[in-house]
Protein backbone atom coordinates (compact mmCIF):
# COMPACT_ATOMS: atom_id res chain seq x y z
CA UNK A 1 0.00 0.00 0.00
CA UNK A 2 2.61 2.31 0.92
CA UNK A 3 4.38 1.81 -2.44
CA UNK A 4 1.27 2.35 -3.95
CA UNK A 5 0.39 5.43 -2.56
CA UNK A 6 3.65 7.14 -3.01
CA UNK A 7 3.95 5.95 -6.31
CA UNK A 8 0.65 7.93 -7.01
CA UNK A 9 1.49 11.31 -5.01
CA UNK A 10 5.01 11.66 -7.86
CA UNK A 11 2.67 11.11 -10.75
CA UNK A 12 0.19 14.07 -8.93
CA UNK A 13 3.58 15.99 -7.89
CA UNK A 14 5.38 15.43 -11.28
CA UNK A 15 8.46 14.51 -9.85
CA UNK A 16 9.87 12.85 -6.86
CA UNK A 17 11.60 16.27 -6.31
CA UNK A 18 8.32 17.69 -6.63
CA UNK A 19 6.42 15.76 -4.18
CA UNK A 20 9.62 15.85 -1.60
CA UNK A 21 9.63 20.20 -1.51
CA UNK A 22 5.77 20.08 -1.36
CA UNK A 23 5.57 18.23 1.98
CA UNK A 24 9.22 19.63 3.14
CA UNK A 25 10.87 15.86 3.01
CA UNK A 26 14.06 15.09 1.65
CA UNK A 27 13.72 13.40 -1.49
CA UNK A 28 15.62 10.71 -1.25
CA UNK A 29 13.71 9.85 1.61
CA UNK A 30 11.05 8.63 -0.83
CA UNK A 31 13.42 6.18 -2.29
CA UNK A 32 13.90 4.63 1.40
CA UNK A 33 10.39 4.34 2.39
CA UNK A 34 9.52 2.70 -1.44
CA UNK A 35 12.22 0.31 -0.97
CA UNK A 36 11.15 -0.53 2.77
CA UNK A 37 14.40 0.96 4.51
CA UNK A 38 12.43 3.83 6.68
CA UNK A 39 8.77 4.42 7.42
CA UNK A 40 6.92 7.71 7.65
CA UNK A 41 5.36 8.77 10.27
CA UNK A 42 1.63 8.79 9.80
CA UNK A 43 1.09 12.14 10.32
CA UNK A 44 2.93 12.44 6.32
CA UNK A 45 0.73 8.89 5.49
CA UNK A 46 -2.70 11.29 6.10
CA UNK A 47 -0.72 13.76 4.30
CA UNK A 48 0.14 11.95 1.19
CA UNK A 49 -3.03 10.15 1.68
CA UNK A 50 -5.04 13.30 1.03
CA UNK A 51 -3.02 14.56 -1.50
CA UNK A 52 -4.26 11.44 -3.84
CA UNK A 53 -8.33 11.50 -2.52
CA UNK A 54 -7.72 8.52 -0.64
CA UNK A 55 -9.37 8.32 3.54
CA UNK A 56 -6.13 9.14 5.18
CA UNK A 57 -7.37 6.81 7.95
CA UNK A 58 -8.18 3.90 6.44
CA UNK A 59 -4.63 4.69 4.80
CA UNK A 60 -2.73 5.17 7.87
CA UNK A 61 -4.23 1.47 9.40
CA UNK A 62 -3.28 -0.08 5.85
CA UNK A 63 0.13 0.81 5.32
CA UNK A 64 0.41 -0.23 9.41
CA UNK A 65 -0.79 -3.42 8.32
CA UNK A 66 1.75 -3.98 5.42
CA UNK A 67 4.69 -2.59 7.37
CA UNK A 68 4.51 -4.11 11.12
CA UNK A 69 5.15 -8.06 12.38
CA UNK A 70 2.65 -10.50 11.93
CA UNK A 71 1.30 -10.11 15.63
CA UNK A 72 1.09 -6.08 15.56
CA UNK A 73 -0.22 -7.11 11.60
CA UNK A 74 -3.37 -9.28 13.16
CA UNK A 75 -4.13 -6.64 15.42
CA UNK A 76 -3.72 -3.83 12.51
CA UNK A 77 -6.04 -5.73 9.98
CA UNK A 78 -8.76 -6.30 13.03
CA UNK A 79 -8.79 -2.67 13.69
CA UNK A 80 -8.99 -1.69 9.78
CA UNK A 81 -12.19 -4.57 9.27
CA UNK A 82 -13.91 -2.48 11.89
CA UNK A 83 -12.72 0.83 10.74
CA UNK A 84 -14.41 -0.42 7.40
CA UNK A 85 -17.69 -1.53 8.60
CA UNK A 86 -18.40 2.17 10.39
CA UNK A 87 -21.37 3.91 8.59
CA UNK A 88 -20.61 6.82 7.18
CA UNK A 89 -21.74 10.07 9.01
Amino acid sequence: MLQTLIKQAEIKAGTQQALAKRFDVLYHRFGDYKAGRRVPDDVLIGQLAEYVGYDPIETILACKLDTADEKKATLWEKWLINWRAQPES
